[in-house]
């Protein structure tokens, strides 16, 4: 196996919403805590049912998440420490979808809201919660990302995040696995 570097390709445009989307910062500290999570996402890309499992760990210095396949070979590492984010990929290959879209939809989902409102707000962008439900509101007050919860059977947590630009949907089981050592 090769030694992990960077993507050699660069981010598709995005839209200028998607843009403020994925330019929120949250620096890891603003989680509130150190935690680690076990995931499994699940959706579409390019047309085709995919399935991918995560690892995520945070502390208030960094959050590292590494991106794993089916069969458990690491895909890739995004790492967020000092108002850095770095994405490297197995062998330099490149993926199907921007990581930076797995960061954003796992801060939508589980960061806290008195964090990541006024993230959002610096954006120009508006964050609603109620009951089991997160929504993103865009400059124009569409929706750009629901988030909505439910409880698994087996202490994980079921969250479905959908984006409308660009358009996908993934459902997430997510383990919180304590805390990181």
């Amino acid at each position: 196996m090769q030694p992990a570097r960077k993507a050699a390709q660069a981010p598709a445009a995005v839209p200028d919403a998607t843009a403020a989307l994925l330019g929120v910062s949250l620096p890891p500290a603003s989680f509130g805590g150190t935690a680690a999570f076990d995931q499994q996402i699940s959706g579409m890309v390019e047309g085709n049912e995919a399935s991918l499992r995560f690892r995520v760990e945070i502390r208030p210095e960094r959050l590292v998440m590494v991106g794993f396949s089916p069969l458990g070979f690491p895909l890739f590492t995004l790492t967020h420490a000092d108002g850095r984010l770095d994405v490297q990929t197995t062998g330099g290959r490149a993926l199907p979808f921007d990581p930076r879209f797995v960061l954003v939809d796992f801060q939508l989902a589980f960061w806290p809201m008195d964090a990541l409102a006024p993230a959002l707000a610096a954006q120009g962008l508006r964050l609603e919660a109620e009951n089991a439900r997160r929504r993103v509101l865009g400059p124009d007050g569409a929706v750009m990302a629901e988030v909505t919860f439910s409880a698994g059977d087996d202490a994980a947590q079921l969250v479905s995040i959908r984006h409308t630009e660009p358009a996908y949907e993934v459902r997430v089981r997510s383990h919180q696995t304590g805390l990181a050592s």
